[in-house]
């Protein structure tokens, strides 16, 4: 057989299953009204947040907001590692860090003022952005406050 042949029979399938989807997806209804979500209020809790799209995207969504604002590796906790020059002021509480650490933040003109960890490791290392480090012991139950 010919390269032309080949190259035609191609040609003729993809004919032919054009042929036959184009009437099926002019057809198509639109979908029923009953199918649609709706929601007196905004979710209070994460079992009720209904992630974009699917599970994963809306996972990766809300993740990649969390890296923005707080990173834990290396055995130590970065604060505002990639945050946006738009977010000059703001703060977050109670996101998780590695080893079960909880975290929260305030920050002005791009720059840490203060954290607050709770935790029960004694020996917590934070960085921030800017480069500063510190080393700080936590207790039990106790929030520990840093002012930077």
């Amino acid at each position: 057989m010919s390269l032309t042949n080949i190259s035609t029979i191609r040609q003729a399938t993809v004919l032919l299953i054009a042929t036959l989807l184009i009437p099926y997806y002019l057809s198509a209804k639109s979908p029923n009204e009953d199918l649609k979500l709706w929601y007196d209020k905004a979710a209070t809790i994460w079992e009720e947040y209904l992630p974009l799209g699917n599970a994963e995207m809306g996972m990766m969504m809300s993740g990649g907001v969390m890296e923005m604002l707080l990173q834990s590796h290396d055995g130590a906790i970065t604060l505002l590692p990639a945050l946006p020059t738009a977010w000059t002021s703001g703060e977050f509480q109670g996101l998780k860090a590695r080893g079960d650490v909880e975290v929260s933040c305030h920050w002005r003109d791009g720059k840490v003022v203060d954290a607050r960890l709770r935790s029960s490791h004694e020996q917590i290392v934070v960085r921030t952005a800017e480069g500063h480090e510190v080393e700080v012991q936590c207790y039990p139950n106790r929030e520990i406050r840093i002012e930077l």
